[in-house]
């Protein structure tokens, strides 16, 4: 009967609305997002649902930035990570010229999936600390929202 469950889809579109606002004031701190859960808990499913309905408002003119659902498992390579994004861009068959043109005019919202899939390989290759720079997220106007297994990270990764 009492109803005090913690609502993350709301928590999440409130946080994209938030960053935009800020993004209108000329805020320049980048945000990302990561969503931790045990094995089995939902991510996967929740980014999915996230996606479809940041599409809805999309299409309805509610939000200006289209939802991209990227598995990293997928499309993760520890010798060009910093092609991820074009790489899952061009599995949906959007040419490399077709990005130049989307990615100075068009806000995204782009969510990672299974960071903790990958994490040891992208450990292991350690040439950078900084996961928005290891990925070219500075590329793009996006918005990073990150799933990840809770054990994975610590609360010092997740600042870096």
């Amino acid at each position: 009967k009492k109803n005090d469950a913690y609502d993350c889809h709301q928590h999440i579109i409130d946080s994209l609305r938030e960053e935009k606002e800020k993004e209108e004031k000329k805020t320049e701190q980048q945000q990302v997002i990561v969503l931790q859960g045990k094995s089995g808990a939902g991510k996967s499913l929740f980014c999915r649902h996230l996606e479809e309905a940041l599409w809805e408002t999309y299409v309805n003119g509610s939000t200006t930035f289209i939802p991209v659902y990227i598995s990293l498992p997928k499309y993760y390579n520890e010798l060009n990570e910093k092609q991820v994004i074009s790489q899952a861009l061009q599995m949906k068959n959007i040419n490399k010229e077709m990005m130049d043109v989307i990615r100075e005019n068009i806000s995204f919202a782009f969510i990672l999936d299974g960071f903790d899939e990958i994490f040891d390989r992208y450990d292991k290759n350690n040439n950078e600390r900084y996961f928005y720079d290891r990925f070219n997220l500075n590329e793009w106007n996006a918005k990073i929202i990150v799933t990840c297994r809770s054990h994975v990270l610590n609360d010092e990764d997740i600042q870096h």
